[in-house]
């Protein structure tokens, strides 16, 4: 299914799939039910020797956990989005160079590090998905030697997985408010705004209408989808240009208006795709082809953009929202109930898988992320958490999977844990049922009650 979710995305309807699999076999992963997340940071770092990445859901606390963890005498610091482009560089480079033993970051930290020997990495708060997880996790051990992947996981962040939802999927009535409200706060009167560009600040724009921060994203990002605004945050993301006009009527403008003439040829020269959607474009780039400077190349820019040949967006220091359509009214911003609907069901599911995960107490870790990426009856990989505490059951995958299975049909539904045994024993040796017995008792997956009567939990 995510093979297939990847290959629709880049509408490739025929093409071949090719998997090496999703096996790590040196990352042990590991989740922790604990109370004091931060001070279990001491304790994981103070056992791992190297270097390691701790993952956190906001800004915020990449600073707070990382002054708590220099406090504690570890050479720590922070890392998201919001950093300008010679911070973020320096501090990436310090922890390459092993100058900085743990970097605390947002999912901005990752994409093009080439760090073999990280140990481990944390996710403090619980990811959306497993595809997520896996890709984050995945930055440790590359070196092939043995590394840990560890999710830190309690009952409270269980209980936010509801708030969770209904913030990254606000109801379809608060898009729509937050949408105008974002129109009047950028003074777009109705029927304005088509492919214009508004420096966008959105802890001001949220404190300005009293709303949370993080609804007004995820609204933001559900209108990009449906097509009426791009919401672009990332300040690395580089100039584009897309052309407005058909080829014949820009060869008419340029036949017209010879002072854009060669100018508009390097563009079609140094880039393709312009026509049918925005391309990533490089001023200084052009500017050495055309042996002239960045701002002259701005300049041109600009100029054919004022004229509606292009459509121009420069790159930005600060986020920026971009029109693709006018401000339209409240009667016509339509928001698909259906596309919303399954978008958001998929959301869930994949947030309950991430759940599934991260609260199961006797399935192999690793079995359980290469069966989400599709794999067949993968193998138990005997080092995450659940497999060492089998592992010193002194029972073997297949004896440990046949009394299991027993034990689910016997307990399925509530009945005398005397008349269980029994059964049991007549089929399996007594040792054994006794011991993987008491790990599923220990491990909440079988339930006894005052009257000594077992039930599976399912």
């Amino acid at each position: 299914e995510v093979a297939i979710d990847i290959r629709e995305k880049l509408k490739m309807k025929n093409c071949n799939i090719f998997s090496t699999g999703f096996e790590r076999k040196n990352i042990t992963w590991v989740v922790r039910d604990v109370e004091d997340k931060t001070g279990y940071l001491l304790k994981i770092i103070e056992k791992t020797p190297g270097s390691g990445i701790i993952y956190v859901r906001n800004r915020a606390k990449t600073g707070e956990i990382a002054k708590f963890l220099q406090a504690n005498h570890i050479t720590a610091d922070n890392y998201h989005a919001g950093l300008s482009d010679e911070a973020r560089h320096l501090k990436q480079d310090e922890w390459q160079k092993g100058k900085i033993r743990v970097m605390v970051a947002t999912t901005a930290f990752g994409m093009g590090i080439d760090k073999n020997d990280v140990r481990f990495v944390v996710h403090y708060d619980i990811p959306d998905c497993i595809e997520l997880y896996y890709q984050e996790a995945g930055r440790a051990g590359r070196d092939g030697k043995k590394a840990y992947a560890i999710l830190l996981f309690n009952a409270t962040d269980e209980q936010n997985i509801k708030k969770r939802i209904e913030i990254n999927y606000p109801e379809i009535p608060t898009i729509k408010n937050i949408y105008h409200q974002l129109c009047n706060y950028l003074r777009i009167p109705i029927g304005s705004g088509k492919f214009m560009t508004y420096d966008f600040d959105i802890q001001s724009f949220s404190f300005q209408y009293q709303l949370n921060p993080y609804m007004v994203h995820s609204s933001l990002k559900i209108l990009e989808q449906e097509g009426y605004l791009e919401y672009i945050e990332d300040m690395n993301t580089p100039s584009r240009i897309h052309f407005l006009v058909g080829r014949d009527d820009l060869y008419r403008f340029q036949v017209e208006n010879a002072t854009f003439d060669s100018f508009i040829k390097l563009l079609l020269r140094s880039y393709t795709g312009m026509f049918s959607e925005y391309a990533a474009i490089d001023e200084e780039v052009l500017a050495r082809r055309a042996n002239t400077t960045s701002e002259t190349i701005y300049q041109y820019l600009v100029a054919l953009a004022k004229r509606k040949i292009i459509s121009y967006i420069p790159r930005r220091r600060n986020p920026v929202i971009f029109f693709t359509e006018e401000r339209l009214d409240e009667k016509n911003l339509y928001i698909s109930p259906a596309t919303y609907g399954e978008r958001k069901k998929r959301y869930i599911q994949k947030l309950n898988a991430m759940v599934e995960y991260a609260k199961a107490s006797h399935k192999c870790r690793s079995q359980m992320i290469r069966s989400y990426f599709g794999e067949e009856n993968p193998d138990r990989c005997g080092i995450c958490d659940n497999c060492q505490e089998r592992n010193e059951l002194g029972v073997n995958r297949y004896e440990f999977d046949l009394v299991t299975e027993e034990l689910k049909k016997l307990a399925d539904g509530s009945r005398n844990m005397t008349v269980i045994i029994n059964e049991l024993n007549t089929r399996f040796p007594q040792k054994k049922n006794m011991e993987i017995l008491r790990w599923l008792l220990d491990n909440g997956k079988l339930i006894k009650d005052e009257k000594g009567n077992l039930q599976w939990k399912h």
